[in-house]
């Protein structure tokens, strides 16, 4: 009886451990897919610039 509790509870402190795991996982994901949508959009900003001044460097 007192081992089924201990091994219940163990059980769900694993579970716990798997699923905070989990959640840190996500969130670093996350986190990093934030950090190269912003490289990723900063670099086509510079592509938009460089376009606007080579058009702008055509028209002149």
């Amino acid at each position: 009886m007192i081992f089924n509790q201990i091994y219940s509870s163990i059980k769900k402190r694993k579970l716990f451990l798997v699923k905070q795991r989990f959640l840190i996982f996500i969130y670093m994901k996350r986190k990093t897919n934030l950090l190269f949508g912003f490289i990723f959009d900063f670099q086509n900003l510079i592509i938009l610039l460089q376009e606007k001044s080579l058009n702008q460097s055509l028209i002149n």
